[in-house]
């Protein structure tokens, strides 16, 4: 399947990429890779494990770690943004 990154967290080295019908995969990236957002990979995989992709924008094959399902944006977002980022606003202190 074809996707396309839409969130990148390179200190996590995680990622989430839009695969269709509002639906996000959520994948561990190497180390030796750099992604960006709006990078197009194609052959990922919607079951977990570890799968030979390959990114469009330079013509390199990656290996990726899937880590979920496809799931809804909101959910993608979570995984993939740093806790601060994601919580902050519900966070209250009293």
């Amino acid at each position: 399947m074809k996707g396309k990154i839409v969130f990148v967290n390179m200190s996590s080295r995680l990622a989430a990429a839009f695969v269709g019908q509002d639906q996000y995969i959520v994948f561990e990236f190497p180390t030796n890779c750099e992604l960006k957002e709006n990078d197009e990979l194609e052959n990922l995989a919607d079951t977990f494990g570890f799968a030979s992709c390959y990114r469009l924008s330079d013509n390199k094959n990656i290996k990726l770690n899937i880590l979920s399902s496809a799931m809804s944006f909101a959910k993608a977002k979570l995984v993939v943004s740093p806790w601060q980022e994601s919580y902050t606003d519900d966070v209250s202190v009293a």
